[in-house]
């Protein structure tokens, strides 16, 4: 695997903002939905109700909103690509359709020490490196100074101060 290769697994949904936004990125398994290990089954989505406040209350303030996971199941061929898509449309329908909610951007890195194939070993995108907040950040215009990141893991901190946040908060 080229460590250095851009890879197509960051999904942009609105338009890049015309001044730098800060954004509340988050974490995706045990911070916006349950944490239930590698999930594979939509049926198994469960929204964490403390982020989707969050997200609200960081949307009303002006907040672009950006999921960062790291997805190894897929790279260790626990979930399929189809499995993990429909899984983040089952979150996004969730989000959408009882919150208003949507993500301005979506990133994540199959990429693991692992993995199989292509996916085996690191990657720049792979936290706690910051390549998925960088790319989200690059696409979306995000001014990182003014940008935080939610976590379950030290992982999701370390890649924030590596990206150039000034905070980032652990879930409990």
């Amino acid at each position: 695997m080229n460590p250095n290769a851009t890879p197509p697994w960051l999904r942009v949904h609105r338009r890049r903002f015309d001044a730098p936004a800060a954004c509340l990125f988050l974490d995706r398994d045990g911070v916006v939905c349950v944490e239930r290990g590698y999930i594979a089954d939509p049926d198994d989505v469960a929204l964490e109700r403390g982020a989707v406040d969050l997200m609200v209350a960081a949307r009303a303030e002006g907040y672009a909103l950006a999921c960062v996971t790291n997805q190894g199941g897929i790279g260790k061929g626990v979930v399929s690509w189809r499995a993990y898509q429909a899984v983040q449309d089952r979150i996004t329908g969730l989000l959408t359709m009882h919150y208003g909610l949507s993500f301005d951007a979506v990133a994540l890195c199959p990429a693991h020490p692992d993995g199989i194939g292509d996916l085996r070993g690191d990657h720049d995108w792979r936290k706690p490196r910051p390549g998925m907040i960088a790319a989200a950040a690059a696409a979306l215009n995000l001014d990182l100074t003014r940008s935080l990141i939610i976590g379950d893991s030290a992982r999701d901190l370390e890649a924030g101060r590596a990206a150039g946040l000034p905070r980032g908060a652990l879930t409990l």
